[in-house]
């Protein structure tokens, strides 16, 4: 995206438009491609009546979305990782903004990874401000990014090697997630526990440039009326580079999917702020399963154990989501578990509104249905996750992605399952569209 630095320059004036000076222009085609379409009136590609038909798109989502009781002791908080303020360079974001725009969309824990900056831990926050609990933590750019959550000093990259810094945010008994998975190779990396399986700004740099002009004019002429549809519509795309990279770490490793927000609030174009982190931080989610008593610890541990779903709750709010797997004489293996396989097992999953659900087993649909449950016997072992998707702008957007429930083969896998005689049996409800686990249909991205 588009540097603040960029953007706000001294200039020359064409009447009313601020022109950033000509040789970074002529440097960075983006910009000039930007610049001339303000300068010389670029006319905006959407009609208000195609954002009127995304927000009836959204409607009808909503519509649907009935509350569902949370079963079991964990409650679901709704998170924000990678966000950036002041603390860095290419931000001039304060924490009261922050904290603002979380409140504004009921966002209760903040991942805060700013830049490699030392300042970081003499100044940002690491605990409650005002209602909005911080987790403070790097982001740290080498080949790609590592999200350092939770570390207690800045690590600095110099020369050393990817690995090398992975094991420092682990000693320091903060938790790694690799961030920009599109452009960070995370095969060749050990001792991570997430990855970004969804981020803003690479859905923005998939802009053609060319676009950029009718873009910023969209900006300016509805930021305030539709704000969601202009980011539905121009930005967020379904990420199936990311998904295929996640599936693939699977099959060698645990690993729990995040939702990236990449928030800087830096970008504004003839004094309107095109990316508010109001807006910004409204578009997805990564809810984290704790106990109502949760502390700083609980939330790490949570992002490693894979205790966590993404939910874009720009589309409607996934609060109530589950997926599960039910067996008889335990409790229902959850989110991030690890268990056995038995003949027994049943996986559910439950959507709070209808849309498309998938249960994804090693990277290919092994069941499917649009509705809000779907019921699937679970026939071997692998590696579960579930997906929700819906329609919007004639385009499938997923709604929510779990993190997965790990099978194993009942002599080699450990479980993390509890005993409980009074759980639930295996249902023999078969509501399901599509399965086919002895002939797996590869999932078409």
């Amino acid at each position: 995206m588009l540097l603040k630095s960029e953007l706000d320059t001294s200039s020359s004036d064409l009447g009313n438009v601020t022109m950033p000076s000509l040789p970074r222009v002529l440097k960075d085609p983006g910009l000039l491609a930007a610049t001339l379409g303000l300068a010389f009136g670029a006319s905006g590609c959407s009609a208000p009546w195609t954002l009127s038909a995304i927000r009836s798109d959204l409607r009808k989502i909503r519509e649907t979305v009935q509350p569902l009781e949370i079963s079991g002791p964990l409650i679901q908080l709704r998170s924000s990782f990678h966000v950036h303020s002041e603390f860095s360079h290419d931000s001039d974001g304060r924490i009261s903004d922050i904290v603002k725009a979380a409140k504004a969309n009921g966002i209760e824990v903040i991942f805060l990874t700013d830049h490699t900056n030392p300042d970081i831990f003499t100044g940002a926050p690491d605990g409650m401000v005002d209602g909005v609990f911080f987790i403070r933590g790097e982001e740290i750019s080498k080949n790609g990014s590592l999200l350092a959550l939770g570390t207690s000093s800045s690590i600095p990259k110099s020369s050393r090697p990817a690995q090398e810094i992975i094991d420092e945010i682990i000693e320091q008994g903060a938790v790694c997630a690799i961030g920009h998975i599109e452009e960070t190779d995370p095969f060749t990396l050990e001792n991570f526990s997430a990855i970004g399986i969804h981020n803003l700004h690479a859905d923005a740099k998939q802009i053609p440039i060319l676009h950029f002009p009718a873009l910023f004019l969209d900006v300016a002429l509805y930021r305030h009326q539709f704000a969601e549809e202009l980011l539905i519509q121009s930005i967020i795309r379904a990420p199936h580079q990311q998904l295929d990279t996640w599936d693939k770490l699977l099959q060698t490793r645990k690993v729990t999917g995040l939702s990236e927000a990449d928030a800087h609030q830096n970008i504004k174009i003839l004094g309107i702020r095109v990316d508010p982190y109001k807006t910004i931080l409204n578009a997805a989610h990564t809810y984290l399963l704790v106990s109502p008593e949760w502390d700083r610890q609980e939330l790490l541990d949570a992002v490693k154990l894979g205790r966590a779903f993404v939910g874009f709750s720009m589309f409607a709010d996934p609060s109530g989501f589950s997926f599960e797997i039910e067996h008889r004489d335990h409790r229902p293996a959850i989110l991030g578990d690890e268990l056995p396989w038995s003949e027994e097992m049943t996986l559910r999953v439950k959507a709070p509104g209808i849309g498309k659900i998938r249960i994804i087993k090693d990277g290919e649909v092994h069941a499917s249905i649009k509705g809000r449950e779907l019921i699937s016997r679970c026939s071997e072992p692998g590696v579960y996750r579930a997906e929700v998707w819906v329609k919007i702008d004639g385009r499938e957007l997923p709604w929510i992605l779990s993190s997965p429930i790990y099978v194993r083969d009942r002599k080699s896998a450990p479980s993390t399952i509890a005993e409980n005689n009074g759980g639930a049996a295996a249902s023999d409800k078969t509501e399901v569209l599509f399965e086919n686990s002895s002939a797996p249909t590869s999932i078409q991205r």
